[in-house]
């Protein structure tokens, strides 16, 4: 019972730090960020596959935190920083996966959550394979500027 008595309060007290880093992440996103008209967006076409991804220019997006929302209810979050984009994120299913901007390279790369490519042979390399979830035509990805993400599930 003493053992219960002390672990509980503990417990308790370990997980209020927790909750608060997810409201503030939730906050920062939500408050400060703008989201993206889908009206801002066009259509690009995959060279190599039959696709249309949704697209916008780096300099239709402003300045801090931008999200765009998709029909699937996924998110997309874009950092622009001086007129560069600094930080990506996608936010599925509530889970917001890792900033792929490090990652991008010469070559696409995938986290849990999402894929990223750079340029016109990296994104037809990503799009005609199997890293992301693209039934049909439809894509659940967005492009901004050469940059492409997908989501993975």
């Amino acid at each position: 019972m003493k053992i219960f008595k002390f672990f509980f309060p503990v417990a308790f007290i370990c997980c209020i730090p927790l909750t608060n880093v997810i409201a503030q992440t939730d906050m920062v996103f939500s408050q400060k960020a703008f989201t993206v008209p889908m009206s801002k967006l066009v259509q690009k076409n995959i060279e190599k596959s039959n696709l249309k991804i949704p697209s916008i220019e780096i300099k239709n997006l402003k300045s801090g935190y931008n999200i765009i929302n998709l029909n699937s209810g996924n998110k997309y979050i874009i950092k622009k920083s001086n007129n560069k984009i600094t930080e990506l994120y996608l936010e599925a299913k509530g889970v917001l996966g890792t900033n792929l901007i490090p990652t991008i390279r010469q070559k696409f790369t995938c986290d849990p959550v999402a894929c990223a490519c750079k340029g016109t042979q990296d994104c037809n390399d990503m799009f005609t394979t199997n890293v992301c979830r693209c039934p049909g035509v439809v894509c659940n990805s967005v492009c901004i500027g050469e940059i492409c993400i997908c989501s993975r599930n």
